[in-house]
């Protein structure tokens, strides 16, 4: 015989010291968060088993169509189907897999409501806060080859990488310590 957690209970709850009603009043409100949170799960672990059931008996039409293709395509020379008839095949396929994407789709579509939203990530692009030294790379000789003209501009590259300038190790030597004397021993 299962007890439920009611029946444990007092009957009177005002009975009872203030601290102690305001515990029990306490963990039914969790026990009743809990029993809440247990009935979701169990509705979206149905609906999921429902669309699970779905997607397998679409798996399994594109695998008897895709059979059907094969042996049209491949089947023995008397077995083998007319342009008529594999144009039928493949309208088929076409449509099953039309199906899966429509469902995919909508999937997506309630996966979106459910998703958080994607984190803002600064990919590619440096911190504007970390300082910029320009480096240009100009050619020695400013001539051509052939010694024809003078190389003139047509453009330019930028790119950005991160330069990391590693711990520098030193040795502080420190110099002299100085102090005052006392006027006494001053000579004069």
């Amino acid at each position: 015989m299962v007890m439920s957690a009611v029946s444990l209970l007092p009957v009177d709850l005002d009975a009872l010291p203030p601290l102690a009603r305001q515990a029990v009043l306490d963990l039914q409100a969790q026990v009743y968060a809990q029993n809440v949170r247990v009935s979701q799960l169990t509705e979206l672990t149905a609906a999921q088993e429902a669309q699970l059931g779905e997607f397998k008996q679409l798996t399994e039409r594109q695998e008897y169509l895709i059979a059907e293709m094969r042996h049209a395509l491949f089947g023995k020379k008397s077995e083998k189907l007319d342009a008529n008839e594999r144009q039928l095949l493949f309208e088929d396929l076409e449509m099953a897999v039309a199906e899966i994407d429509a469902a995919i789709d909508q999937q997506s579509r309630q996966d979106d409501k459910r998703r958080r939203k994607a984190a803002r990530r600064n990919l590619g692009h440096l911190p504007a806060h970390l300082p910029r030294i320009e480096q240009v790379i100009e050619p020695e000789n400013k001539v051509c080859t052939c010694g024809c003209t003078r190389l003139v501009a047509i453009g330019e590259d930028r790119s950005e990488r991160l330069d990391v300038i590693p711990a520098q190790f030193r040795v502080m030597i420190l110099g002299p310590r100085h102090r005052s004397t006392p006027l006494r021993l001053h000579p004069l």
